[in-house]
């Protein structure tokens, strides 16, 4: 399980605006956002790792003037961490991630009040995306880039699900990317801090899996909500500290 959700952390990389492999690494980036969270690279499947192949990442991530960044299972490459700290990286995050099946997925009940809807204008799309800054710590307002990276992710076969209010504040939104060849799409839940906590984000997976269904097994990932799972992992982010 472990190498189909790192396979599908390459995947989702190489499908960035711009992708550029560097040796054992693939850097999935956007010219349009300096986001640390839409930049970033991560190891092959199977690949191995040498002192020289992270100071090539590290230039590679100059050449494109983006804050040289990894995020990986762990697992799958258990020798990198060491030469990525002896080159100057940090751990930034050590994500937690859920794994289901349609068996074992269980949706829980949605919070009283909250509508859980797919955005289908652009200030919808906007809106959601902003909740979803907000839930990553930041007080950025989506713009016309933002927008484009999330229609062209509906067009491609992905879907974004919000959470929002009886007054219309957006809650949060749960992003699920478009399935691939193999295929196990991964589910990226973000509720904002205005959410109230009781498994918003969790319930927009739920259901977009039921109205959506998907071959199993499928990776996800859930934000402060609790989704029932067959097995968990870690992801981890390493950045480059200045």
């Amino acid at each position: 399980m472990d190498n189909i959700v790192q396979s599908s952390v390459v995947h989702n990389l190489s499908r960035r605006p711009a992708t550029v492999t560097v040796g054992p690494f693939v850097i999935g980036w956007d010219p349009t956002t300096d986001s640390r969270f839409v930049n970033c690279a991560t190891p092959l499947v199977g690949a191995a790792f040498t002192p020289a192949d992270v100071a090539e990442l590290v230039a590679a991530f100059r050449r494109i003037e983006r804050v040289p960044r990894l995020e990986y299972v762990t697992s799958c490459a258990p020798e990198l961490e060491r030469h990525l700290l002896d080159a100057g990286f940090a751990v930034e995050a050590r994500n937690e991630y859920l794994t289901c099946s349609p068996r074992t997925l269980r949706t829980p009940a949605g919070p009283p009040g909250v509508k859980i809807g797919e955005p289908v204008t652009d200030e919808e799309r906007a809106s959601v995306v902003t909740a979803q800054h907000a839930a990553f710590g930041s007080d950025r307002v989506a713009g016309p880039d933002d927008v484009a990276r999330i229609h062209n992710a509906q067009r491609d076969g992905g879907v974004l699900l919000y959470a929002r209010d009886a007054e219309g504040t957006y809650l949060g939104g749960a992003l699920a990317t478009a399935p691939w060849t193999d295929p196990h799409p991964a589910e990226h839940g973000a509720p904002g801090p205005a959410s109230t906590g009781a498994g918003a984000g969790a319930h927009a997976v739920g259901e977009d899996r039921q109205t959506r269904p998907r071959p199993a097994p499928v990776p996800w990932s859930a934000t402060n909500d609790v989704i029932h799972t067959s097995a968990e992992f870690q992801l981890m982010a390493y950045s480059l500290v200045e």
